[in-house]
């Protein structure tokens, strides 16, 4: 079976790929640019307050992150964190979302079933993290009291990111079954099982590193993308 190898051929949803791409990068710049949230209670240095309210599973959690009892920091806090959490909603899930549908999509020629199961888990991914947003939301007018919604946090952060990491592994696949096999842009996508797993099973050990190998996996998708698009060009000319 002969694979696209010129840009009439090679689809357009690898355009939509990078141009997804660039604004999920202009979104972790803008983040960058504006002050980092401050944790509130005894959260490690190297966690990030987001990323450990993601994966927080007990009151203790939450305090470690906005402090035991009502404060200013708190409610900074919270402030700061309710607005990246309508940012992700607004933006930032669609705008990844698009991309590695788009990215699988463009490749689906390569491995269908792993392109069109990648799509799928993608969206479950989408899901998961709009669910995930639902219980923070609601979280945050009720850090000291018990709810239900901090039992369901977790099950909504593990679909959202095993989700994820399954998808890294299944663009390994569309890679390594290219022609010739792409073993090396294959390869940088494991990572992501492997921190992701660990980061569920064990977030206190482990939280810290999730957010790691997604990207390092969606900044070779981008690689490969832009490639593509570069050769197909070149060879059309």
């Amino acid at each position: 079976m002969e694979y696209p190898r010129s840009i009439e051929a090679l689809p357009r949803s690898n355009r939509a790929s990078i141009a997804a791409a660039s604004a999920l990068v202009a979104l972790t710049a803008a983040s960058l640019v504006l002050p980092a949230p401050v944790p509130c209670g005894a959260l490690a240095r190297n966690y990030k307050p987001l990323i450990a309210f993601e994966l927080a599973r007990t009151t203790d959690d939450l305090h470690a992150i906005f402090g035991p009892s009502p404060s200013a920091c708190r409610a900074s806090l919270v402030a700061a964190l309710d607005r990246v959490n309508v940012a992700d909603v607004v933006a930032f899930i669609p705008a990844y979302t698009l991309f590695l549908c788009a990215w699988l999509l463009a490749r689906r020629a390569h491995a269908p079933r792993a392109a069109g199961l990648g799509v799928a888990l993608s969206l479950v991914a989408a899901c998961g993290d709009l669910f995930e947003n639902v219980c923070m939301f609601s979280l945050t007018t009720r850090l000291d009291a018990p709810s239900v919604f901090l039992s369901l946090l977790p099950w909504a952060t593990a679909l959202k990111w095993l989700s994820l990491a399954v998808v890294a592994g299944l663009v390994a696949v569309v890679l390594a079954s290219t022609r010739p096999p792409r073993w090396l842009a294959a390869l940088l996508h494991l990572p992501a099982l492997v921190v992701t797993s660990l980061a569920i099973a064990r977030p206190s050990s482990w939280g810290f590193a999730i957010v790691q190998g997604i990207t390092l996996s969606w900044l070779t998708m981008l690689v490969v993308a832009i490639v593509d698009e570069l050769r197909a060009r070149r060879r059309e000319a």
